[in-house]
This record gives C-alpha cells, structure tokens and sequence, in this order.
C-alpha cells in the first residue's frame, strides 16, 4: 500500500492542516519561529556562528565545572549534540543558559 492510499480524505493543504488543528498562516507563524535563528524556537535554541568562547566575552576569565552524567545520559546529550552538529559542550551550554 502506498502512502497516499493510507489516507482516501482530501489531500489539500488546508484540509490537512485542519486534521491537526492549524491554519496557513499559524503553520508559517510557526515555521519564521523556527526558522528565525536569533530566536530560541524550543527546539534548538538561538543558533551561534564561530567559536562559543567568541560569545563568552575575550576578557572574562573562563572556568570548568564538573556535572556528573549516567553513561545513557551521556549517549543522549551526545546523540543530540550530533543532531545539531554542534559539540557536546556547547549543547549543554545551551540548555543551561536557555
């Protein structure tokens, strides 16, 4: 069975926009959101170009801390990290300072 036979209703954007409770103009509102990337979208957050240390500020003094992880909870950061092609660091960085 083909994917378009699953579903025998209308196939118009507005008809299937209706099935999730949407509009045209609220799917676009939603996609200048995420698409926006100085704009925290819930989903990657705002996006940095260059080096994270650019944005820390040349002049403050950098410092480490340790946050212990579980091994799976270790996989996960770094699955989603890879997902946004950023490193392990700077996703962390994110979700603390979001």
């Amino acid at each position: 069975m083909k994917p378009d036979d699953m579903y025998p209703g209308e196939r118009s954007d507005a008809a299937v926009l209706a099935r999730f409770g949407m509009t045209a103009a609220g799917a676009q509102r939603e996609a200048d959101q995420v698409e926006d990337e100085n704009a925290d979208d819930g989903l990657t957050g705002v996006f940095y170009y260059g080096s994270p240390l650019d944005r820390l500020g040349k002049t403050e003094a950098k410092q480490a801390i340790s946050v212990r992880f579980t091994p799976s909870e270790i996989v996960r950061i770094t699955r989603q990290a890879e997902e946004f092609h950023i490193s392990r660091s700077e996703y962390i960085r994110r979700k603390v300072l979001a």
